[in-house]
């Protein structure tokens, strides 16, 4: 055995404030890497998805399917099928252009619909199957 698995079989704690303290390293540094017009969408999406009564847990998985689908692009579209936005949400005109607080609004109705309301239902679909 190597002494990571040696120290975590006789240090679960240790191992857990390891992993905590490397998760936050990189999560600082991924922030950093981020443009400005990027953090203020992330932090814009959070206080919408906030305000909309998503728990902290629905709220990671949801930027975790934004940043999958859309790479926090509020413009992003698909050019095989059409999709648009943060959520590459379907059925969008050509020309329409959705502000943000409207696309969480789709979103939500399309995660009530299909997900009992729960994104990280659609995260875990996402990961399956790459489409949500």
């Amino acid at each position: 055995m190597n002494g990571i698995l040696r120290n975590t079989a006789e240090n679960p704690r240790k191992s857990v404030r390891r992993h905590q303290r490397w998760r936050l390293k990189h999560s600082q540094r991924w922030l950093q890497t981020r443009s400005s017009p990027v953090l203020e969408t992330i932090v814009s999406l959070i206080l919408l998805l906030n305000s909309a009564g998503y728990s902290e847990k629905d709220i990671q998985c949801t930027i975790s399917l934004v940043q999958r689908e859309s790479n926090f692009n509020l413009h992003s579209r698909n050019s095989k099928t059409g999709a648009y936005g943060l959520f590459q949400i379907m059925n969008i005109e050509k020309k329409a252009f959705l502000p943000m607080d409207k696309q969480v609004e789709r979103f939500n109705r399309y995660i009530k619909h299909r997900y009992q309301g729960r994104p990280c239902n659609a995260y875990r679909h996402f990961l399956l199957k790459n489409w949500y």
